[in-house]
């Protein structure tokens, strides 16, 4: 009996440094899923240089680990507004193309990272320069188009689309940026402030009567057009009837004086100041109830233009459901709303003469 227990402590100590050495090898010969392994220097753990990110579209795109130098190409407005979410904004290293250049509506993006204003532009229309990429040389290039993407990969340039299909995937784009720039906190703030924005306006218009709901229509006066598809949503978000909802269409609306006077909309949300004034002087228009009540408001503009496809959505709904029913939400402080958004998001402290500047007729 005893040589049989010795025998047993025998087999089990052999056992056990076989798992040990075996556990040891396993060890040496597995792989991180990091493109470039961490290395371990005595205690300190050196950060790998290169990781892979999956873009909007799906496309696998090894990215450096830290981002110093993006070019943003196509819709600019938009998506330097998601760089300017992460709290980089400095490293955006091209300009404004000139179609947005010479508009007010982008001038907060030369004072979020002032060399915008002097940085090169990659483009002109449509046009990407790909000579002037490759001077700037980035790190990454963001553009929502898959085939502008596809080109600079072709000249050996790091590209990621950014895109989106329904509103509430901007949540999605932001996270995408907190995976590049290494700033998954930041993007779920963002992502709760969207939700949790967007749950308080419901709350309120779901109370509002089907007979009180108002008729909406965002619009381009001048050129008879509605701008983005986009509007359907925050109209309806807000609580309002958008007189074009369930119209198919890609983005742009055209429609006719007459298609106008026969919505004859409550509330018109129009592109400019130009837009407002020929609201109201131009006799064709006078018959319109938003005409005669004075309701024609023009879209704030702020990192981007709030009537278009942006992240800063959730103010554009706030915005909305308080210009339809400024007595259900008497207690939405609009003033308060987006200089806190500016500072959270932007990390940008509006005065109050800048944010009455920016949401107008809204004072």
């Amino acid at each position: 009996m005893k040589m049989i227990k010795n025998k047993s402590k025998v087999l089990l100590s052999t056992v056990l440094i076989l798992t040990m050495v075996m556990s040891l090898m396993i060890g040496c010969t597995s792989k991180p899923t990091n493109s470039e392994p961490t290395v371990s220097k005595g205690a300190e753990e050196i950060e790998p240089k290169t990781k892979t990110i999956i873009d909007s579209v799906g496309r696998e795109v090894e990215i450096p680990t830290k981002i110093e130098k993006v070019v943003t190409v196509g819709p600019v407005g938009v998506l330097n507004c998601f760089v300017f979410t992460m709290g980089e904004g400095n490293t955006i290293a091209n300009g404004l193309p000139p179609r947005f250049a010479k508009s007010k509506n982008w001038k907060y993006h030369s004072i979020f990272n002032p060399a915008i204003a002097t940085n090169p532009v990659v483009e002109d229309g449509n046009a990407v320069s790909m000579e002037t990429l490759i001077e700037i040389n980035p790190d990454i290039v963001l553009t929502m188009d898959e085939k502008t993407a596809d080109d600079i990969w072709n000249k050996g340039m790091n590209a990621i689309v950014l895109n989106w299909k329904n509103p509430e995937d901007v949540k999605e784009a932001v996270n995408l940026l907190g995976q590049i720039y290494n700033k998954p906190e930041r993007a779920e703030e963002y992502s709760k402030y969207f939700d949790r924005t967007l749950a308080k306006v419901k709350d309120t218009a779901s109370k509002i009567s089907e007979e009180k709901r108002v008729r909406v229509l965002n619009t381009s006066l001048g050129s008879l057009s509605q701008p983005h598809v986009i509007a359907e949503w925050w109209i309806e978000e807000a609580g309002g009837i958008s007189v074009t909802g369930g119209i198919e269409r890609k983005q742009r609306l055209e429609f006719s004086l007459e298609q106008l006077l026969e919505w004859n909309p409550e509330v018109m949300i129009v592109s400019s100041q130009d837009d407002k004034e020929l609201a109201y002087s131009d006799e064709r228009f006078k018959d319109l109830e938003a005409v005669k009540n004075k309701r024609i408001y023009v879209t704030p503009s702020f990192g981007h233009v709030w009537a278009n496809r942006t992240m800063e959505q959730p103010l554009t709904v706030l915005w909305a459901a308080k210009l339809f029913y400024p007595e259900e939400f008497k207690d939405i402080n609009m003033n308060e709303e987006l200089k806190l958004f500016s500072e959270k998001f932007f990390s940008y402290k509006l005065s109050d003469e800048e944010s009455k500047e920016i949401l107008g007729d809204m004072n």
